[in-house]
């Protein structure tokens, strides 16, 4: 009879165990690259391209005073970071007129977990001042 409820604290601790064992934090953040932008209207931002747990991030802050802000943040399709060549240059974000309207739009090149090219586009709008999804993903054959 004792065996039962020392075989039950046994079994209760290891679930107990487990549970906080899955339930830890895995949160990371990794910097994958940076560029500097000026919208249309002279306002200076920073471009970041972050990895973490979910996939990739780009995140876009005012950089106008000594206290940058958090502007915009996207979260883009492709999970691992990817690369082109622009210029002669592989880059694995960049500035490109794509629309020809004399306005860069910002080029994040991933790839998505079957290693398919994926590039999204961020437009900064105006109108609305704010950054916008100009494309949501290209998908890029070879």
């Amino acid at each position: 009879m004792l065996k039962i409820p020392l075989l039950f604290v046994f079994g209760s601790l290891v679930v107990f165990a487990l549970t906080i064992k899955q339930d830890e934090p895995k949160s990371f953040r990794k910097i994958l690259s940076t560029l500097s932008y000026s919208t249309s209207d002279g306002i200076p931002h920073q471009v970041l391209k972050i990895k973490t747990e979910k996939g990739i991030n780009i995140e876009i802050y005012n950089t106008s005073s000594n206290f940058p802000s958090l502007t915009s943040k996207f979260e883009v399709i492709g999970e691992k970071d990817g690369y082109f060549v622009l210029g002669g240059s592989g880059t694995n974000l960049a500035l490109f007129d794509i629309d020809h309207d004399l306005k860069q739009e910002i080029l994040i090149p991933t790839f998505d977990k079957n290693l398919t090219a994926k590039l999204d586009i961020i437009k900064y709008d105006e109108n609305s001042k704010r950054f916008i999804i100009f494309q949501d993903t290209v998908y890029t054959t070879y």
